[in-house]
């Protein structure tokens, strides 16, 4: 969830390795229509973690975009 007053920049998904970041996602980059967010009582449901497939990406399903995968070496979408 983001809060009401959320800016489009503010960092949703960060990667790390050995404690450097390698690449972090804003929630306008993640959410393509920013109005397309649903609201709930207090705040914006933008979307969750959803977890690691079978073939080690990590899953994030974002509204508007249904599931997008992340290569977790390199924190890149990889589709």
């Amino acid at each position: 969830l983001v809060s009401l007053d959320y800016r489009p920049e503010v960092t949703m998904l960060s990667f790390y390795a050995r404690g450097r970041l390698l690449r972090s996602w804003s929630l306008g980059a993640l959410v393509a229509d920013l109005g397309k967010l649903k609201r709930t009582a207090s705040h914006y449901y933008w979307g969750h973690g959803v977890g690691f497939n079978a073939k080690g990406l990590y899953e994030v399903e974002v509204v508007g975009r249904g599931t997008l995968h992340f290569d977790v070496r390199t924190g890149r979408l990889v589709r």
